[in-house]
């Protein structure tokens, strides 16, 4: 159970962390970034 949450963790920081990446490139908000990283997955 505790490994499973520790996978989602993992997958939603990394998305996240692409997404924001990405936003940060088109002088894009990176709260706008956690949005869609947080609607993603």
């Amino acid at each position: 159970m505790e490994l499973e949450f520790l996978k989602s963790l993992v997958v939603i920081f990394g998305v996240s962390a692409v997404v924001v990446f990405l936003l940060h490139r088109l002088n894009i908000p990176s709260i706008v970034g956690f949005l869609i990283a947080g609607t993603i997955k």
